[in-house]
């Protein structure tokens, strides 16, 4: 039997989109110990660079659902602080001197209206690390797909097509990733992966 390993250490375990930390490194602790990575859930969070003005809290607000917690948090100094859900925040719960991420799955294709922004960049970093190289530490990749009914409604897809398009969009952007890593044929064409 395996020991568990303490998501909150590094980057690579659950939730780690809402921590501001650096993604996963070869020379992490996870990876100098064997430790197995035997999943990697793809997801992208939502982040404010600047919590306190007024524009993004209000595009916050828009991302505010009673369905899901969003935790979101901070990390003033590197000391990470956060609240449970996002209205939380929005409250006064979280300090708004320094950015905040939200566990909210945004589609990994699309960046969502300034002044907001997601975390698709260090995901990016993070496969690279994860998947690149001479030995992939992962081969288990999931996309997180379930919060298309809770975007905000101008986001949300409104009929089965457009929910289609979206998560074919989402696996698209996965799909390119793994090109840039070298990690399908460079023969496979969009057609054949994506219908």
């Amino acid at each position: 039997m395996r020991a568990p390993v303490d998501g909150r250490d590094d980057a690579a375990f659950r939730r780690a989109p809402v921590r501001p930390l650096r993604p996963i490194r070869l020379s992490s602790p996870v990876v100098a110990k064997a430790i197995p990575v035997v999943k990697v859930q793809a997801s992208s969070a939502l982040q404010a660079d600047d919590p306190a003005d007024p524009a993004a809290r209000r595009a916050l607000a828009r991302f505010a659902e009673p369905r899901f917690l969003h935790q979101t948090r901070t990390a003033p100094g590197g000391a990470v602080t956060g609240v449970d859900d996002l209205p939380d925040a929005l409250a006064g719960g979280l300090d708004p001197a320094s950015a905040w991420r939200v566990h909210f799955h945004a589609p990994l294709h699309a960046e969502p209206e300034p002044p907001l922004r997601t975390t698709a960049a260090e995901l990016t970093t993070a496969l690279g690390e994860l998947l690149g190289g001479p030995h992939a530490v992962c081969d288990h990749v999931e996309v997180e797909t379930y919060t298309w009914s809770v975007l905000p409604e101008h986001l949300r897809p409104h009929d089965r097509a457009g929910l289609v398009a979206g998560l074919a969009a989402e696996l698209a952007w996965t799909r390119d990733r793994f090109e840039e890593l070298g990690l399908l044929p460079q023969s496979l064409t969009r057609k054949e992966t994506v219908s």
